[in-house]
């Protein structure tokens, strides 16, 4: 039933002109169609006579009435006609009350939603990043089907780490990440792009962090998109300057108890103890040479450590904590705040002594 393929697009450091123009023609023929009532797939596995459908668009279709995909497949290579019969039959209630809905490109079906999925073009998130983000330029551009992954920088990247102070695991520079989906799949993600070192000879692979999501659902979607990309909270200007800031302040005494008291509140004991190790051990994979001593090494390690599959269920939060960590480090050391306020509070209830003779 499989009878065509996902088209695909990779773009490494285009300009911006190459880019847009790309993105554009990729999806100008990209459509949400009803495809009607009655039986739509076909025993040559095409629906509505003419549509074909793609691997995307086949698991789609069978995993939207619940069944496994593979198992069907097998099913339908024994006995085409009934296997299509009982599909049709499944499908019958969903395409009579106009509740289904087709994802096609061209002639190729990529995907199968319901009536309120909310689209979301992908040109239109590019489009209103640029505008928000004046003069970046693209590191890469990738798109499998419908889905597309781009990374950006800024006009002015800054470089978090030199390449002479640089350990395996450091994150060098920070940028932007925009994700889209437009097949049903895959929701519209914006946020920071982690740029981390894999190798000493200036390998990077990128990490996600702070990302924001908005779900294709309802007829304000594409609003809620791009209002996410206006998001403050991944202005890489003033990220920069936490990052600067987070890298001369020292952390140690009550202000790593503080730090570390944060993490273990919001994500348990066990992750908070494999951060203090991550950011303490010298020889940990993140930190080879001297242990780590400022605010941004802890940050490093929170970050380097959120990656870790035990943890996999709170990858979401920690990149939440990881974003309130990094924010802290412009506000007061944290051995002077605690300090101030346990003084106040002592001479809050301080009783001047007299001494009787």
């Amino acid at each position: 039933m499989i009878n065509a393929e996902s088209l695909r697009l990779r773009l490494v450091k285009p300009t911006i002109d190459e880019a847009r123009e790309k993105l554009h023609d990729y999806f100008n023929n990209v459509m949400v169609i009803d495809p009607g009532a009655g039986d739509i797939v076909g025993l040559d596995g095409t629906l509505n006579g003419n549509l074909k459908l793609t691997k995307n668009g086949f698991n789609a279709l069978v995993g939207f009435i619940g069944w496994n995909p593979k198992t069907f497949l097998d099913q339908f290579h024994l006995d085409p006609e009934h296997s299509t019969n009982l599909l049709n039959q499944k499908l019958r209630p969903h395409l009579e009350d106009s509740h289904l809905r087709l994802i096609t490109q061209g002639d190729k079906v990529e995907g199968v939603v319901t009536k309120g999925y909310g689209e979301i073009p992908t040109p239109d998130v590019f489009d209103h990043y640029l505008k928000q983000n004046t003069g970046a330029s693209m590191d890469d551009v990738r798109v499998d089907g419908l889905n597309t992954r781009i990374v950006a920088m800024p006009a002015n990247p800054q470089v978090i780490t030199a390449k002479s102070d640089s350990q395996v695991g450091d994150i060098m520079k920070i940028g932007h990440l925009i994700s889209n989906g437009m097949s049903g799949q895959l929701s519209c993600a914006y946020g920071l792009i982690l740029m981390r070192l894999v190798c000493l000879n200036g390998m990077v692979v990128a990490d996600k962090g702070m990302v924001s999501r908005v779900k294709h659902v309802g007829e304000n979607a594409l609003t809620r998109a791009l209002t996410a990309i206006q998001n403050k909270s991944a202005n890489l200007d003033q990220i920069s300057s936490w990052i600067r800031t987070s890298q001369i302040e020292g952390v140690q005494g009550r202000r790593m108890e503080y730090l570390s008291g944060m993490v273990k509140e919001k994500l348990g004991k066990a992750f908070m103890e494999g951060v203090v190790s991550e950011y303490d051990v010298p020889e940990c994979p993140s930190r080879r040479g001297q242990p780590g001593n400022t605010h941004f090494d802890f940050w490093n390690s929170l970050t380097f450590f959120a990656k870790d599959e035990k943890f996999s269920s709170k990858r979401g939060e920690a990149e939440k904590m990881a974003f309130k960590v990094l924010q802290s480090a412009p506000k007061l050391p944290v051995e002077d705040m605690l300090n101030r306020v346990r003084t106040q509070r002592e001479q809050a209830i301080e009783v001047p002594f007299s001494r009787v003779y």
